[in-house]
């Protein structure tokens, strides 16, 4: 087990992931937190960066957001709502009943498409920042809308 215990919080899901019509509970301040229980994820393990994993060891009331940053690997852990569970087919919380939580792990590749367009947007970025440092006219700040 990789987490220390009480270093890890819960957060609860952002709204855009709760699964449509979805009306009840909104937490927009993030204002839960809770100790993430004990679980085996650990987003060393995986291959997509950033990438959205469902935790089958919390049969996928969790999920968690693994990304590669200048600080290194960090995780970031959601709790669905209510009567949801983390839906690895649309990387979003989905109603309980469409979610086969047994086959998330086989389906981690879901997010091909994020990572791949993830590092193609810090790819510009970064030729568009390194452009614009160039440029003694203008700052990379000002012209970057990322």
């Amino acid at each position: 087990n990789y987490n220390t215990p009480g270093t890890t919080k819960v957060m609860n899901a952002p709204r855009e992931y709760y699964p449509m019509g979805y009306d009840k509970n909104f937490d927009d301040n993030f204002a839960s937190r809770v100790d993430l229980p004990d679980t085996s994820f650990y987003c060393g393990d995986q291959k997509h960066f950033p990438g959205l994993y469902a935790d089958e060891d919390l049969g996928c009331m969790v999920f968690h957001v693994c990304a590669l940053t200048d600080e290194g690997l960090i995780m970031k852990s959601f709790l669905c709502p209510e009567s949801t569970l983390f839906d690895q087919t649309i990387l979003k919380c989905n109603w309980w009943f469409y979610v086969e939580c047994k086959n998330s792990k086989n389906l981690y590749d879901s997010n091909i498409p994020i990572s791949k367009s993830y590092q193609l947007m810090k790819a510009l970025a970064f030729f568009s920042a390194y452009k614009n440092h160039d440029n003694s006219t203008g700052s990379a700040e000002e012209s970057s809308t990322f």
